[in-house]
């Protein structure tokens, strides 16, 4: 017994011990760096790119770029010198800007109706609103041509976009910062997103009004200087970036259905509305954010191997994100003995499961089937979280919630081809003094192809109800076609969520 106690013994023991811990290092080394090249190997083979600088769109020459003019430059990547006033001049855009601080019993006029409840703007109620937060100076009462007035006098910024809009089809920040940017990959230089969102709302609410004043032309400038927002926004390889265009093509669609619904638009005017409509796409776009957020994560694990301390930063941000608890001390000190074939094989299962869960659904599949890849990812994480599953704990912390960003841009998507559909069917109502019987009329004519719907691949659904009246619907999350039926009052504002019960319908 005292043999076994002694001290030859313990210190064999832990030389033992020692061997092995090496051994399971080298091997987990070994084993790491070899699931990494494979995996990096599968995916580039076919043609995937794994450098998030390449993800970025081409440049676009100045003379045709959106974002090259005066009034936007700084926007692509703030400089702290400029931020004070650049910040200033977009902000002051948006007409919700500290409406709440300011006038906090101000009811929000309805500019977010439109075409997911076929609800026009109420001008009355929107004119008293901006007038009570000092958005514009007339009378409460003012009608939509003095509101306008109001609005390019207050805030000629609008305007001037409007109008660089209509020579400058193009549309793309600056990423020269972010492609010289060589620090944390979190730290990386990007767009002013909320300078985007305040521009797009200034935009929505001149379009809408210009509409209602029976001066389209102002109304189609403004629209198209939004869809440029929405362009560079949906190239962007980041979740928050499409997050945001999302949003700004929301604004943009009702602004077009109310113009299509009011008929004060030229069959030119909405050639053009519908040419920017057809250069956004957010099956693309979608694509762009699962591919740049997936390499996102795999830089990331690459620079926390070489930088341990931020490793623990990011570690205990996490923890306290999924469980609202600090990491134990061990947990933490732990992460400086992590050897370095860990974090390849946590990035080895990022870019597997990033691949064939959400980048090859998107493009391969409609989409109930890009809901089913998310499905399955999120089923799989959860049944190997924990130390049970070490090589898919970044995969479990990291991945951002992807599920809501693919419904989120198949509506929007479905959104998109409905407003470029409505266009058509406007454009010829105006060729012949009649809309026409079924979609397939409007084909080659005043569209490509009929349009399809994005949840089944199958055609657009279409109906004439009336001599100026017709749908369009999807047939929404549930799956099934309720001919063109939705809910009523606030369930058809809801079309975004997954709990909604019905078609998604445009009607004029």
């Amino acid at each position: 017994m005292k043999r076994f106690l002694s001290r030859r013994f313990f210190a064999k023991l832990v030389a033992g011990l020692v061997v092995l811990g090496l051994v399971v290092v080298a091997v987990e080394n070994w084993t790491g760096a070899r699931a990494l090249a494979k995996a990096k190997e599968d995916f580039m083979g076919k043609g995937g790119v794994l450098e998030f600088a390449a993800l970025h769109a081409a440049p676009i020459p100045a003379e045709k770029n959106f974002f090259a003019i005066e009034q936007l430059d700084g926007i692509s990547t703030p400089r702290k010198e400029q931020e004070p006033s650049l910040h200033g001049k977009l902000r002051s855009l948006d007409w919700m800007y500290g409406s709440f601080e300011k006038h906090p019993k101000a009811r929000h006029p309805n500019l977010y109706g439109g075409c997911a409840t076929s609800e026009p703007l109420d001008v009355k109620n929107a004119a008293a609103y901006l007038s009570e937060v000092s958005y514009i100076d007339t009378a409460p009462d003012a009608d939509a041509a003095q509101v306008l007035a109001a609005i390019d006098r207050l805030h000629p910024l609008l305007k001037e976009l409007s109008d660089a809009a209509v020579n400058r089809p193009e549309a793309c920040f600056d990423h020269s910062a972010a492609l010289n940017f060589t620090g944390a990959p979190y730290k990386r230089p990007s767009p002013n997103l909320s300078e985007v969102i305040a521009a797009a709302k200034g935009l929505a609410l001149r379009a809408q009004m210009a509409v209602e004043a029976g001066d389209p032309e102002s109304a189609v400038r403004s629209i198209q200087a939004s869809m440029r927002f929405t362009q560079a926004l949906g190239e962007e390889p980041l979740f928050l970036s499409l997050l945001c265009a999302i949003s700004t093509a929301v604004l943009e669609s009702n602004s077009i259905w109310l113009m299509l619904h009011r008929h004060t638009a030229s069959s030119e005017q909405l050639a053009r509305v519908q040419t920017d409509l057809e250069r956004l796409d957010f099956r693309r776009f979608l694509f762009q954010t699962t591919r740049g957020e997936m390499v996102l994560q795999m830089e990331s694990i690459e620079w926390y191997k070489g930088h341990r301390d931020d490793c623990l930063s990011a570690f205990s941000q996490l923890q306290v994100l999924k469980d609202q608890t600090e990491p134990a001390w061990h947990a933490s000190a732990a992460i400086y003995f992590i050897p370095p074939g860990w974090f390849d094989h946590n990035e080895a299962t990022v870019l597997r499961l990033g691949s064939k869960y959400l980048i090859e659904p998107v493009m391969s599949r409609d989409g109930r089937g890009m809901i089913r890849g998310c499905d399955e990812m999120a089923g799989l994480l959860d049944e190997r979280r924990g130390m049970t599953s070490p090589h898919h704990v970044w995969s479990a912390l990291g991945f951002p919630p992807f599920r809501l960003i693919i419904q989120e841009a198949i509506y929007c998507e479905t959104l998109r081809r409905q407003c470029v559909a409505a266009v058509a069917i406007e454009r010829y109502r105006l060729a012949h003094g009649k809309l026409p019987a079924a979609l397939g009329d409007v084909v080659p004519e005043f569209y490509s192809a009929v349009p399809q719907d994005i949840m089944d691949a199958a055609p657009m659904k279409y109906r004439v109800e009336g001599e100026e009246a017709f749908a369009l619907w999807s047939i929404g999350w549930d799956g099934k076609d309720d001919g063109g039926k939705r809910p009523d009052g606030k369930e058809a504002k809801r079309v975004n969520r997954e709990d909604y019960l019905g078609d998604w319908v445009w009607k004029n």
